[in-house]
């Protein structure tokens, strides 16, 4: 039950502006004797499954897109172009930032939540600079920002540090309108977040882990039904300040167990 828990987690939070891996991690860490390491490894893992869950909800789009690549290799479309690039740019980032998780193994319990908390804090305010709307379509995707998008994509590995939310807030930034931004944070959740997973998975072990296999499959199930939540929610809910509260709570919780 304590997989399926923290699978329900990563189902839910992944799609908001609120970062799942670092909830997951938060959670993982100080209710399990890990290190920060371990617990962000985990949270990574549980990625495979909601990358299956946007696979299920927008199959016919992936269909699509396949089609498109066997067609017509070397004329891809703005918007494959566009996944493409920033996926090698946020592989590259995201796996450094991996590797160099090792140095901070030592840090564990309150200094997981709070360092969790000040990301999230961070993310949060990030989110609250957004423009009120925007006139640019997945047709007008350039260059820039399908880098700008890679980085903020690879940076995302640290936990606290919402992926769709700071994806979303750079496409708006970007004057992309609301919809084509939520589109493209949905498609760019599959290459980058399935490298990433199966990256910790072989090197942890995970794909061999009946527990961790338990725990992707309940993050996919939840994924499925809270994509639908969300595409319905988009347009009513605050996360930026959902995202702060969460930040504020977590660092005062982690200083009141430093302190006592």
């Amino acid at each position: 039950m304590y997989f399926i828990f923290l699978g329900l987690l990563q189902g839910i939070f992944e799609w908001l502006p609120i970062s799942s891996e670092g909830i997951v991690s938060t959670v993982y860490g100080i209710s399990s004797d890990v290190t920060l390491e371990q617990s962000i490894a985990f949270a990574i893992w549980l990625h495979i499954g909601t990358s299956f869950s946007v696979l299920i909800v927008f199959r016919q789009r992936f269909y699509l897109m396949v089609k498109e690549i066997l067609s017509n290799p070397l004329q891809p479309s703005p918007t494959l172009s566009f996944l493409l690039i920033a996926t090698v740019v946020g592989s590259i980032v995201g796996i450094s930032f991996i590797k160099t998780l090792g140095q901070f193994s030592s840090i564990q319990g309150s200094g997981i939540m709070g360092a969790t908390g000040i990301l999230m804090l961070l993310s949060g305010l990030s989110q609250a600079k957004q423009p009120l709307r925007g006139f640019r379509s997945k047709d007008d995707l350039k260059l820039k920002d399908s880098v700008i998008t890679g980085i903020i994509q690879g940076i995302s590995v640290l936990p606290g540090i919402s992926r769709s939310g700071m994806t979303m807030s750079v496409l708006l930034h970007r004057k992309f309108d609301k919809h084509e931004a939520f589109l493209l944070n949905f498609l760019l959740t599959i290459p980058l977040s399935l490298i990433g997973a199966l990256y910790v998975g072989i090197t942890q072990e995970f794909l061999w882990s009946n527990e961790a296999l338990i725990a992707a499959v309940s993050s996919c199930l939840v994924g499925i039904v809270s994509i639908h939540a969300l595409i319905e929610l988009a347009n009513r809910l605050n996360f930026a300040l959902i995202t702060i509260l969460l930040a504020f709570l977590m660092i005062s919780a982690a200083i009141l167990q430093l302190v006592f």
